[in-house]
């Protein structure tokens, strides 16, 4: 739908909602962003298809309308498909942990090699001085077993000890945020809530499942570096309601999926990590 805001046209979406179990329609969902480079970082059950997203960015900036902003921006699925769409963007997060993630996202254009000897070193560490995992939350103790959480901890107290605040920490920061919920032998829910009385048939070892993602991040970094970048995104932590970080009349084309307010714990979602 358009709005007009002072003299500007602006084109809104917001990411249609899926209305029944028995459709096919993945659009308002991240699933089918599990397969593409970058979006499949980290899994963030509140997303929606970067494939339509981009579509949209693209048929809108034919029309002229090339600043995007996404007002509930999560981990950044509207403001990396309109960097790659040549178009510039902002991107509002009020969760503090979310933002971080979309930020490291964004990451993309870093050096691989300092990444993959940062996060080398991080395993390395870790590999070779094991941390005690004393009195751990309640949680974490129904989620992971004594053996896995005891190498999930080395991994912690490995970055923690080397983090620089580096494009390189970051990325090996959200590697360590992303193989959580695949080390852990309990199932989730739709909206990957934690169900600790049911049981997944193979989760993974937490030092091959980092291993296994830093390469896939390198990948993923080498094949979109070889395409040409668009203008770095902003992701600013702010208020929705108040869009401090957003100069007036600036947006052309708005994209969002606004918070499901009522039926989704978005802090419990991301409690483990």
């Amino acid at each position: 739908m358009a709005a007009s805001v002072g003299t500007t046209q602006l084109e809104l979406y917001d990411a249609p909602r899926q209305i029944s179990k028995d459709s096919r329609d993945t659009t308002s969902t991240f699933s089918d962003n599990l397969s593409l480079p970058i979006h499949r970082w980290f899994r963030y059950s509140a997303g929606f298809s970067a494939s339509w997203a981009c579509q949209v960015i693209r048929t809108q900036k034919e029309a002229g309308r090339n600043r995007v902003l996404d007002p509930f921006v999560g981990s950044g699925t509207t403001i990396l498909e309109a960097e790659k769409s040549g178009c510039e963007s902002i991107g509002i997060e009020a969760h503090p942990f979310v933002a971080r993630v979309a930020r490291a996202k964004l990451l993309w254009r870093s050096d691989v090699h300092a990444f993959e000897r940062f996060a080398h070193r991080t395993l390395q560490y870790a590999t070779t001085n094991p941390a005690a995992c004393s009195n751990p939350p309640m949680l974490l103790k129904k989620c992971f077993p004594e053996a896995t959480l005891a190498r999930l901890y080395s991994l912690k107290e490995a970055w923690t000890s080397m983090h620089d605040s580096s494009h390189a920490s970051e990325l090996t920061w959200l590697a360590m945020m992303s193989i959580l919920r695949e080390c852990s032998p309990v199932g989730t829910a739709q909206w990957q809530y934690v169900l600790p009385n049911k049981k997944k048939a193979r989760p993974l070892d937490p030092f091959k499942a980092f291993a296994a993602k830093v390469k896939l991040f390198i990948g993923d970094m080498i094949h979109r570096q070889a395409v040409e970048p668009g203008p770095i995104p902003l992701v600013a932590a702010d208020d929705a309601r108040l869009c401090k970080s957003v100069p007036d009349g600036w947006a052309t084309l708005i994209i969002t999926s606004p918070p499901y307010a009522n039926n989704y714990d978005y802090a419990d979602a991301t409690r483990l990590r």
